[in-house]
């Protein structure tokens, strides 16, 4: 199994672990799931920090929608804290951090706001702070106002590694997401970061870590490395930065940059000081205002893997062969050039996505004239663009980006859904199921319990998120 089905593995196990310790106390008003307590605030206690000193590894707290001023340190391994909702569950630090301070490991933390961590340098701290630690998750949170939205810092003795901070949203931040001091073999995916100085920033000899699936608009510098080597920068769409991506000390080396797009910036790339050996293929450079920019520096940059550069919208060449690849090199400077480049957007994508309806089952009988569609579908290279849904021969529904849809007023007898997903590049692959609707003129209200409703409801859920944490733009 590669290492990005692993990942992807792991990231439905978390998501489907989380969602059966939330449900549980719904069926189970004592509160444990398999020995290990869960724990309510305020019903339990009535500050997070409380609940925390009182959880032993293992135990999972569920923290309620409102505002909690706290800062909070978790040092114990193993715990789960979740929030009801992240935009009413919110931790605020009255203007001083870290928020949350983590030096212990295999936490998740899921489900908050947390905002307000000191907006000058001096004071300011991280929203949320993981030092000398390993394999913490933190997704789905909102991080606002924060010096530093998150920051996992590690020194030369004692790397931070393995964290993987997925599905965040980081507004309004002097720095989005801070990785530093030997923070090693971390995983940043599928965050949105805005209106930051620093969108993602590596530095301080941060290497090996995966920065893929992001979006990053609306900042200084969108994905910046100073002094790291051997990170992989792919799959991103950084637009609206004055720097797209901007590289500066002289070990900010072997880096790879594939599968991202970087558009409508100052600067697609740039390398203040002499940062060589850093590998740029597969990436779509539009509509920026300089593509690439060396200053002085003179780096040398690989553009190419030798046969596939990228796209650059203002590549003048021709195709005479007809491959898609250009039949010149488009120049950048006297030491650096991409000798293969491409024709159109995503012109090295020609595989189709994937789709799976995975409700209803195919064959099954339904007594509804209600019927609740949903799928899983994955692109490695472009990714999705979006969805489309059919029942029998009515016409095609673009539903967006969206895994769900009902249809409404289903007649009895045998029926069909087809699903469709449409990947960047244009490449598009269909899904159907068969099903029956029966005797729907004898419902006479709703059959289903309490429990089976809100586990239908989870099952939802879960495909939702993880949807949203599995949409793959490109090959690891």
């Amino acid at each position: 199994m590669g290492d990005r089905m692993k990942m992807n593995v792991y990231i439905v196990a978390v998501t489907l672990a989380l969602l059966a310790n939330l449900l549980c106390p719904m069926f189970n008003p004592t509160s444990t799931v398999h020995g290990f307590m869960v724990i309510n605030v305020p019903d339990d206690y009535p500050t997070i920090q409380e609940a925390v000193n009182a959880a032993n590894p293992g135990d999972t707290i569920i923290v309620s929608s409102g505002i909690y001023y706290e800062h909070i340190t978790i040092s114990k391994n193993h715990l789960t804290l979740l929030g009801e909702n992240p935009s009413s569950t919110i931790i605020d630090g009255n203007g001083i951090g870290p928020i949350i301070y983590l030096p212990a490991n295999d936490t998740t933390i899921m489900g908050f706001t947390i905002r307000n961590s000191g907006e000058e340098e001096d004071t300011g701290k991280p929203g949320l702070y993981i030092k000398f630690a390993c394999c913490n998750t933190l997704a789905n949170n909102i991080f606002y106002n924060c010096w530093i939205g998150i920051e996992v810092e590690g020194n030369m003795s004692y790397n931070s590694w393995s964290n993987k901070i997925i599905g965040n949203t980081l507004i309004d931040n002097e720095k989005g997401i801070l990785l530093t001091k030997f923070s090693v073999a971390n995983i940043v995916s599928g965050n949105t970061v805005t209106k930051s100085v620093e969108g993602i920033y590596l530095t301080a000899y941060s290497s090996n870590n995966t920065i893929n699936e992001n979006t990053v608009t609306n900042n200084d510098c969108g994905i910046c490395l100073s002094h790291s080597t051997g990170n992989t920068i792919s799959g991103n769409i950084l637009t609206q930065n004055d720097y797209g991506i901007s590289m500066s000390g002289t070990l900010s080396t072997r880096n790879i940059i594939r599968y991202n797009v970087i558009a409508n910036s100052e600067y697609g790339i740039q390398a203040l000081y002499p940062s060589n050996s850093n590998i740029v293929y597969l990436n779509n450079f539009i509509q920026n205002t300089n593509q690439v920019s060396f200053g002085t520096s003179m780096s040398i940059f690989f553009w190419d893997n030798g046969f596939e550069g990228n796209y650059w919208d203002d590549y003048n060449g021709t195709d005479t062969n007809g491959d898609g690849i250009g039949e010149t090199p488009y120049v950048i400077n006297e030491k650096n050039q991409d000798n293969y480049p491409f024709m159109k957007k995503w012109g090295w994508d020609t595989v189709k996505p994937s789709v799976t309806i995975i409700s209803p089952t195919s064959g099954i009988q339904i007594k509804s004239t209600t019927v609740l569609a949903a799928w899983i579908g994955l692109d490695d290279i472009s990714g999705i663009d979006h969805y489309e849904i059919q029942l029998d021969d009515n016409s095609w529904t673009n539903v967006g980006m969206s895994v769900t849809y009902t249809f409404t007023e289903v007649r009895d007898g045998s029926h069909t859904i087809k699903a469709k997903a449409v990947d960047k590049a244009g490449n598009s692959d269909i899904a159907s199921i068969s099903f029956f609707v029966i005797n729907t003129s004898s419902i006479e209200g709703p059959s289903y319990t309490k429990e089976a409703i809100l586990l239908a409801v989870g099952v939802m859920v879960v495909a939702g998120i993880a949807i949203y944490l599995l949409k793959i733009k490109k090959k690891a």
